[in-house]
């Protein structure tokens, strides 16, 4: 017994090959280390009879290369004919057993791999149908992808049975792939980059699109260090536009009369050099029926030029003069969120409606010709954020020669600015770029600094990217050359053909006089905090690129192809928490978007609720929260209403609502002069309605009454900051109570009892 004993333990111990008998688990390296070992013949005939040894294939190739070795030694003269057939026969008989083991060898090896074909790819290359269909992956791993499928997988003759029969009676229906997505888009409409995203990201309908809401890979972290050390990039195509043109007047008293808050007129805004934001309220009811942010660009007027001697161009205007004779007509774009679209329009109308129905009334004879459209799907918008913004840029866009002297100028100098926080801000710049696919892939440009070009001032680029209307000017506002650019004049295959006809591999194609001239937008944005003495907050900035419809799919995979990272929803408004920006429409409460988004929210959440079951979820009667889902406004104010008015105050007053709903009070009057107006005094409610009387009369409108003045004051938000102090990130619909007296001392007590350990 003693004897067995040891016998098994030495066993145990030695590196003998696995037994397929054996039920103990086997360690993953062991296996491997099996699967690679080759099986030889030791003291036997050429049969294969004898004892058999395994061996790894380092020790085979070194036993190979010793009998090849001592082969040469002893060789006799090679003869000067010999039988094929014979040698053939002889050869494989007297080898079988060893190409017999090495084709096993190399078949276990193959088999027990730790990684397949298609994770052997980086991540951003991996697609969801890639372990069953082998034509999915590149070149160079299908045939291992094709080795690793099992024979009775025959998912990709499915596949293909199914997509021929798909393919017959879509011919014998008459329909084509064009059909059937639009057929797709009966109840939604897809952007022009919807089958790359649907492919790579979540999809979700919203707001009437169908829009990417995060990739499917892991992007929270990757996307954070892209915002604010590389470069992020996403499509804002869903983003609405709508075109307001008329007399400069009229346009200026029908957006006073449905906008606050943020200059949008003047020199500085109405040359077109820069992009202006604003609060667009419902028609003469500020402060109260907000519809969300707008963002207003004004169309560029054109500059007289005149040339000397010399031939070059020269203005006669300065950069921020308007010529008084062309400053009648004007055309303004106003772009909103999707989802306050259709308020926006109405707001609009009944605007333009209300200013003709007064004029009617004065008896006032004019001319104006005050004219709405729609532009929806006319434009495609990029976002592109991050410290490497430039160098994409630089890296996609290729300028027209024949494009103006100062925007050639701004793009040659553009890769001195090394972020887009060192341009000035909103700033816009119209460009016309040859087609992206002629150099596509793009090549990555280099920053370069002044200083080592021998220049001393590094801010010296600031010279040529000063706001004016020259840089500002594009094609893209007319709507002839938005038409004629919405079908390329080349597709891919005869880009293709001429690429191939170049001979070299990688060469750029050069842009001929039949290639298409594309018109762009580009404007500069920051996503900051409204507070700018809020350090807490990391901002990120970077642009938007405007660009005519038909051209979204060109654009967006040179933008791919320079490295940058993909967002969607969720990223984009991870950007704005971080920056301590209020995103639309989730945190604008009081808005008819944002209750539908809170809605349609709470609706999702509650069902993920009760699909849980009771030991799994959390117990909110418990918790004391009455509606978990959603903000609760009514119930917060409930307390406040008891009491309000009563019947005396009713009859001096008047007719005073008792249910009045939340409003935000605007970003310009919470600062802190404006703020410390309002609480210093002794009846905050009076001053309130003084402060918010002095705007309604800059804007025209009559005075609010003092007996709303309580109402207003007590359903009044104001936006501000949680800051944790032992940190912590509180999460949607968290519960912030308040301290009642003598609960600070105690709390503080069991803080730093539980900060040293204490219990």
């Amino acid at each position: 017994m003693a004897e067995t004993s040891r016998e098994s333990k030495s066993r145990s111990h030695t590196p003998a090959p696995l037994q397929a008998s054996s039920t103990a688990k086997v360690p993953r390296q062991a296996k491997v280390k099996d699967s690679r070992q080759i099986r030889t013949e030791k003291g036997g005939d050429d049969s294969g009879a004898g004892p058999v040894s395994r061996v790894t294939f380092r020790e085979a190739a070194k036993a190979v290369g010793k009998a090849n070795k001592e082969i040469m030694t002893t060789m006799r003269p090679i003869p000067g004919a010999i039988e094929v057939e014979k040698f053939v026969l002889i050869s494989c008989q007297s080898r079988a057993f060893e190409i017999t083991s090495m084709k096993s060898a190399m078949k276990a090896a193959a088999a027990a791999a730790t990684t397949r074909a298609f994770q052997s790819l980086p991540r951003h290359l991996r697609r969801r149908a890639a372990s069953h269909n082998p034509r999915r992956v590149p070149k160079r791993l299908r045939e291992k992808a094709a080795f690793e499928i099992d024979s009775k997988d025959d998912t990709v003759k499915t596949q293909k049975k199914r997509a021929k029969a798909k393919a017959r009676f879509l011919k014998k229906k008459g329909l084509t792939k064009t059909d059937i997505y639009r057929k797709r888009q009966r109840d939604k409409t897809w952007l022009e980059t919807h089958v790359w995203h649907a492919k790579r990201m979540k999809m979700e309908d919203l707001w009437g699109y169908r829009i990417a809401r995060t990739p499917n890979r892991k992007s929270h972290r990757p996307a954070h260090r892209a915002a604010h050390n590389g470069c992020i990039i996403h499509d804002s195509s869903y983003y609405t536009t709508l075109e307001l043109s008329g007399e400069r007047d009229d346009i200026v008293q029908i957006v006073s009369n449905c906008a606050a808050g943020g200059a949008w007129v003047g020199s500085r805004y109405e040359t077109g050099g820069r992009m202006a934001e604003l609060m667009l309220h419902r028609y003469r009811e500020w402060p109260g029926g907000m519809i969300g942010p707008a963002e207003v660009l004004w169309r560029p007027q054109a500059l007289e030029q005149s040339a000397d001697l010399k031939g070059k161009r020269k203005r006669k205007t300065n950069d921020d003069a308007i010529d008084p004779a062309a400053a009648t007509k004007k055309q303004i774009w106003i772009r909103v969120h999707p989802s306050i679209f259709s308020e926006t329009h109405t707001t609009f109308v009944k605007a333009i409606t209300s200013f003709y129905q007064q004029k009617d009334r004065a008896d006032m004879s004019s001319n104006s010709s005050l004219e709405l459209r729609d532009l929806r799907g006319e434009f495609n918008s990029f976002e592109i954020t991050g410290p490497k913004a430039i160098q994409v840029i630089n890296s996609v866009l290729d300028i027209c020669r024949s494009e103006m002297p100062s925007k050639k100028a701004f793009i040659r100098h553009l890769k001195y600015a090394h972020s887009p926080q060192n341009v000035p801000e909103r700033l816009v710049v119209g460009l016309q770029v040859y087609d992206p696919r002629l150099r596509f892939p793009p090549k990555n440009a280099r920053l370069v600094s002044l200083r080592d070009q021998g220049q001393g001032d590094e801010t010296a680029y600031l010279r040529f990217m000063q706001p004016s209307a020259d840089l500002a000017s594009s094609t893209l506002w007319e709507e002839e050359t938005r038409n004629k650019l919405v079908k390329p004049a080349f597709k891919k295959a005869d880009l293709d053909r001429r690429r191939q006809a170049l001979g070299i591999p990688g060469k750029p194609l050069e842009a001929r006089a039949d290639d298409d001239r594309i018109p762009l937008l580009l404007i500069q944005r920051s996503t900051e905090s409204t507070d700018k003495t809020d350090q807490s907050n990391t901002a990120v900035h970077g642009f938007t690129l405007f660009a005519p419809a038909g051209w979204g799919m060109p654009i967006w995979q040179s933008l791919v192809f320079t490295g940058s990272l993909i967002a969607g929803l969720k990223e984009r408004r991870n950007q704005y928490l971080e920056a301590g920006r209020p995103s639309f429409p989730e945190d604008y409460p009081h808005t008819a978007a944002g209750k539908a988004y809170w809605a349609s929210r709470a609706a999702n959440d509650e069902l993920r609720w009760l699909r849980k079951p009771a030991s799994k979820r959390l117990n909110f009667i418990r918790l004391q929260g009455s509606d978990p889902w959603k903000p609760n406004w009514k119930q917060l104010f409930a307390a406040q209403e008891k009491g309000l008015y009563n019947d005396e105050e009713m009859e001096v007053n008047g007719d005073i609502p008792r249910q009045s709903d939340i409003w935000l009070l605007s970003a310009w009057i919470t600062k802190a002069d404006e703020l410390s107006r309002i609480t210093a005094t002794t009846s905050p409610e009076q001053t309130l309605i003084q402060v918010l009387n002095e705007y309604r009369e800059a804007l025209q409108l009559s005075p609010i009454r003092l007996a709303n003045a309580s109402s207003l004051y007590r359903h009044c938000l104001v936006r501000g900051v949680l800051t944790c102090e032992d940190g912590g990130s509180p999460k949607d619909m968290a519960h912030i109570f308040q301290y009642q007296e003598g609960d600070h001392g105690s709390v503080s007590r069991h803080r730093d009892r539980a900060r040293f350990g204490m219990t």
